[in-house]
């Protein structure tokens, strides 16, 4: 793989199967590099699956949007005595 030339240490060590070390982690958490992560990251997932392709769903019920913390930073929380507040009960979960 010649598109590896940030990493190519570390590379080596996938390529061995060889445990990353804290400070690999940490060079591949800070990177900006998305073409050779993924590049490491999908020769990963052909080694452990082949041509193989997983999909997930996830299903995130939101229950309430009532919040009693007030963070500065979120326009999705409402206060109890919102008008846009709700707060579904598990019957109404089920019916939507």
């Amino acid at each position: 793989m010649e598109t590896i030339k940030e990493f190519k240490d570390i590379f080596e060590k996938v390529k061995a199967a060889t445990r990353l070390s804290v400070e690999d982690g940490n060079r591949l958490i800070r990177s900006k590099n998305l073409v050779e992560l993924g590049a490491m990251a999908n020769f990963v997932k052909k080694r452990l699956h082949g041509g193989r392709i997983h999909f997930t769903h996830s299903l995130n019920v939101n229950h309430s949007n009532i919040c009693v913390l007030s963070c500065k930073f979120c326009a999705w929380a409402k206060t109890k005595k919102h008008p846009e507040a709700y707060a579904l009960t598990v019957d109404e979960i089920e019916r939507l």
